[in-house]
């Protein structure tokens, strides 16, 4: 009987590239040699894998991989200080999928630099990548990152700051470099859902993975949510449909 395995926390961020892939690699070789019948999903950086990881990756148990992708524009990317390429995202893709390891992409929508066009390219970039799920976020720029240094360096404001020194009031947080405003921002996260979720062909995919009516009453719940809801509500519990 093959066990489950929760979320195990593993953080090799801060080691060199070469030693993160052979350290996976020699975890998932335990793993194999233990005999240990487990499942399990990973959070990664497309730059950060190879095939031999992720053969390593999947016959360990691997079943699904979460990749932060965040946009589908190469200047953006490079903003973001993303270390990758769009060529780089397309292969890593490509490479999890044909070693059989399910795929999740997320990605930001109101990035430094984003327009309706380059909103446009993440989502026919996450549509042509035949990721198994995506999830489109609005960004937020929290306290300690470096989208928040550069809105302070933008706006000389401390929004957070003042956010918590003024409880009772609305403080609205802009989005640097970003001059799409919120209801645009928030219907082209809208947009990017429905047309990513909505192809004839995922429809079909999807109809095909469900196995109970309960489950299939959740989909249509989720859909019609996509469907109508304006403002991106339905991200939190379309995201948490699909997590292990």
């Amino acid at each position: 009987m093959r066990r489950r395995l929760f979320r195990p926390r593993v953080r090799l961020l801060r080691l060199p590239i070469h030693y993160r892939q052979k350290r996976v690699i020699k975890v998932c070789d335990e793993i194999i040699n233990r005999k240990q019948k487990v499942y399990f999903a990973i959070r990664s950086r497309v730059d950060l894998v190879n095939p031999e990881m992720l053969k390593a990756l999947k016959e360990a148990g691997c079943k699904r991989i979460y990749y932060g992708i965040e946009s589908g524009d190469e200047d953006i990317l490079k903003t973001l200080k993303k270390k990758t390429t769009i060529r780089t995202i397309i292969d890593s893709i490509k490479e999890t999928r044909k070693q059989g390891i399910d795929t999740f992409g997320y990605f930001m929508v109101g990035n430094p630099g984003d327009t309706p066009q380059t909103i446009n390219d993440t989502i026919n970039l996450a549509v042509d990548l035949d990721l198994n799920y995506a999830q489109f976020s609005k960004v937020t720029p929290m306290p300690g990152t470096a989208l928040y240094d550069m809105l302070i360096e933008e706006t000389g404001r401390d929004y957070w700051r003042e956010a918590i020194l003024n409880p009772g009031d609305d403080v609205y947080i802009p989005r640097p470099a970003c001059n799409m405003t919120e209801d645009e921002v928030q219907e082209a996260a809208r947009r990017a859902y429905i047309k990513f979720y909505f192809r004839p062909r995922y429809v079909l995919s999807a109809l095909k993975r469900i196995k109970s009516f309960h489950e299939l009453a959740r989909s249509a719940y989720t859909a019609f949510s996509m469907w109508w809801t304006r403002g991106g509500v339905f991200e939190k519990s379309w995201a948490n449909r699909v997590q292990y």
